[in-house]
């Protein structure tokens, strides 16, 4: 495969620049296109990665809060031992931390949410720009 047959040996494409960037996402020839659905694909398997973090992230969170409101203290000799203020500070602070997984719950949630939307948006991204390879370059390929 060759450079991009819009851009000139002598000129360098920036994709910074309005002009040229407008230039590069016009292009349709085989390089243009190839490095396209290379990007889509990068840009869809770290998408994915970060949908599998967060879920594992999730999954974590609340096995914490679980395993929290499963290994209460039963009443006895510990809590003998232990003075009120120490209880009660016992209590507040797991309180707080019980509210603070909780919220992290919520924030992952949440950006699980915007990354599968993003996530949905790629993999159609990725299959146009892998219609336009194929078709440029006139040899289907297969799914991977």
């Amino acid at each position: 495969m060759s450079r991009c047959s819009n851009v000139g040996k002598e000129e360098r494409v920036n994709v910074n620049m309005g002009d040229d960037d407008d230039l590069i996402k016009s292009c349709s020839c085989s390089f243009c296109l190839k490095a396209a659905y290379i990007w889509s694909d990068l840009h869809y398997q770290d998408i994915k990665g970060r949908l599998s973090a967060l879920k594992k992230s999730q999954k974590v969170a609340s096995g914490l809060i679980q395993r929290n409101d499963k290994e209460k203290q039963p009443t006895g000799f510990h809590s003998l031992v232990n003075s009120v203020g120490a209880a009660k500070l016992e209590s507040d602070l797991m309180a707080q931390w019980r509210s603070l997984f909780l919220g992290m719950g919520d924030i992952l949630a949440h950006e699980s949410n915007h990354l599968q939307n993003s996530f949905m948006t790629m993999k159609d991204l990725r299959e146009d720009c892998k219609i336009d390879l194929e078709r440029a370059t006139k040899t289907p390929q297969h799914n991977t």
